[in-house]
């Protein structure tokens, strides 16, 4: 760990979200470092101002990573999207750093509470209509659930810590900062144990959402160019078990109508033929480079999810016209 610097570590920027994970929790073990070694009380506030920023900012990392690694698994009504604002000064720092949609939704949010990143991140995930793809992939509150468990803090005693760090946050930012005019204000306010205590707390959170994150998004794991084929290799074998799936359940619906299901299987064959060539014509320009392959996977698994979403549409179709037939005393064609 690089050696504790009480001149920087207040002031830096947090530059790039995609860093956002390690810097934070960085940060977060050189600010407890600096506590432990310094007893000067008059860097409390500005300590605890900066707790509250690095928990607030590897918020905002995880909703970039949802958004730009795992956009199918992403609900489309959350909160967060549905409430999303934008200004012109967003606009002119997405331009001139190129930001991804995940950074400009994560940059525009803003946090006041453990509680409101909690429900936050849990709505963005929430599988409303899971497909049956998601069915087989554990959902991120699942993924929580077991890495809290392994851990010596409660996610019930963390989020009573990080909730009263906020308030204490907004209070000295929003509120009568009295403890500017009364010196003996300041111990009332915040002591240097609950501020370790906060840093605590905000360190086991972020490692167990770190290690969730990286199950949820395996890609994120990925260290070499062989990793990055495993990961996408098994995303497309489990996207194709799905398809595979969903068209034995549509044939089965359409058995006794020969030429629905024959349309139905050449419709099929003809769509993989196009998956294949419009994959290896999006991914041309990488020429046989050996990064070829996963990316050329990644075209394929999104087209897959497409058309995972397409034949679900069509099978709850099926159904709706069975029940309308039922309810019309209608009698299938024979």
């Amino acid at each position: 760990m690089p050696p504790s610097n009480k001149g920087t570590i207040f002031e830096d920027s947090y530059a790039d979200l995609s860093e956002g994970p390690k810097i934070s929790i960085m940060r977060l073990r050189q600010l407890s470092r600096i506590l432990q070694e310094d007893d000067e009380s008059t860097l409390w506030p500005l300590a605890l101002i900066n707790t509250a920023t690095c928990v607030e900012w590897f918020a905002r990392t995880v909703l970039k990573h949802f958004i730009d690694y795992s956009a199918d698994r992403i609900n489309p009504d959350a909160r967060v999207l549905r409430d999303l604002k934008i200004n012109y000064a967003l606009i002119l720092q997405a331009n001139v750093h190129r930001f991804s949609i995940g950074d400009i939704v994560a940059t525009s949010r803003n946090f006041s509470s453990f509680d409101d990143i909690d429900s936050t991140l849990e709505d963005l995930v929430k599988e409303t209509r899971p497909s049956l793809l998601a069915r087989i992939r554990k959902s991120w509150a699942d993924l929580m659930k077991e890495a809290l468990q392994r851990r010596s803090v409660s996610k019930k005693e963390i989020a009573r810590e990080l909730n009263t760090m906020f308030q204490k946050r907004n209070e000295l930012v929003h509120g009568t900062p009295r403890h500017l005019s009364y010196e003996d204000q300041l111990e009332t306010l915040l002591s240097k144990r609950e501020l370790l205590r906060f840093i605590h707390c905000a360190l086991e959170y972020m490692k167990d959402v770190e290690a969730s994150l990286r199950k949820f998004i395996p890609e994120l794991s990925a260290r070499s160019t062989r990793d990055n084929n495993h990961n996408q290799y098994t995303r497309l074998a489990n996207s194709d078990r799905a398809i595979e799936r969903l068209e034995k359940a549509i044939e089965h619906r359409i058995t006794d109508d020969g030429d629905h299901l024959s349309d139905f299987r050449k419709a099929q064959r003809a769509w993989r033929l196009w998956r294949g060539r419009e994959s290896a014509f999006q991914t041309a320009e990488w020429g046989h480079g050996s990064g070829r392959g996963a990316v050329l996977m990644g075209y394929e698994t999104s087209f897959n999810m497409e058309r995972l979403r397409s034949l679900e549409a069509y099978l709850r179709q099926l159904d709706r016209f069975e029940t309308a037939r039922s309810s019309f005393g209608i009698q299938p064609d024979k």
